[in-house]
């Protein structure tokens, strides 16, 4: 089976556990609302696109591509009627898990690493959505941004300038064609509202102010990465450590807003 179903309202979930833990594509009634490929990339990873996690920090992983259990190798799966189950194969002795359902109309994602090695294990829950860059925006509130180093010689103020980003009390990313570019946040609330046409997918997840004072892997808790083919909005949880059979979970949720 390659592709598995959760339906509630308006709202439509597409899961293939085929291609690492993904959301492959979430329906609004019947529009869909994340980029979805099949295409390898010229650094040779192939993107499926959709709705994925990973483990952060990047730097951590050993190099590029990402990690295969993780991201492209199937994933076991159980469902009902009213959950999606989905757990990753075992890499360095950890496992990641996905489990997928809607509380009225919002889809609820809790997202898990498991330390089944013997030894302790420090990392971050790190969860990346691939949105179509046509009619996008993406906002969000922040007390720091920072543009990431690759690739160079992009600052905030050239973002500006080329009409990428706006900052007014939020800060908005609307993506031009011909600037690839990284931003890196850190906000109290952990919301993205990414617009699409009539259309604004939300996308959060709660922390504590414990966890916000924590360290974060790439130094925030909000990332997006910009290409002319698709964006990525981007959570990321602090840096946590786990003994042997200890699991972290981080909750997520998406939900859409209805424009004139």
């Amino acid at each position: 089976m390659s592709q598995l179903f959760l339906e509630k309202g308006k709202l439509k979930v597409v899961v293939n556990p085929t291609h690492g833990g993904r959301i492959e594509q979430v329906y609004y009634q019947d529009i869909p609302l994340f980029y979805s490929s099949n295409k390898p990339t010229d650094s040779g990873w192939t993107n499926y696109g959709g709705d994925f996690l990973w483990l952060a920090p990047q730097a951590k992983w050993g190099g590029w591509p990402p990690v295969k259990e993780f991201d492209s190798l199937a994933w076991s799966f159980s469902k009902t009627d009213i959950k999606l189950e989905i757990t990753s194969p075992s890499w360095n002795g950890i496992v990641l898990s996905r489990t997928i359902y809607f509380i009225d109309e919002e889809l609820i994602v809790e997202n898990s690493f498991s330390n089944t090695s013997s030894s302790p294990v420090e990392w971050g829950l790190w969860n990346i959505s691939q949105l179509p860059v046509h009619e996008l925006s993406v906002t969000f509130s922040a007390t720091e941004v920072k543009v990431f180093d690759y690739p160079e010689n992009i600052t905030l103020d050239s973002l500006v300038a080329t009409n990428n980003l706006s900052i007014n009390n939020k800060y908005t990313v609307t993506p031009k064609q011909g600037l690839d570019f990284k931003l890196g946040a850190i906000s109290d609330d952990n919301v993205l509202e990414c617009s699409l046409g009539k259309l604004t997918l939300i996308k959060e997840i709660i922390l504590s102010e414990k966890q916000l004072q924590t360290e974060f892997p790439h130094r925030c808790n909000i990332e997006v990465y910009k290409n002319d083919t698709y964006l990525e909005a981007e959570l990321v949880w602090p840096m946590t450590r786990l003994s042997p059979g200890e699991t972290f979970t981080g909750i997520q949720k998406f939900y859409v807003r209805k424009g004139d």
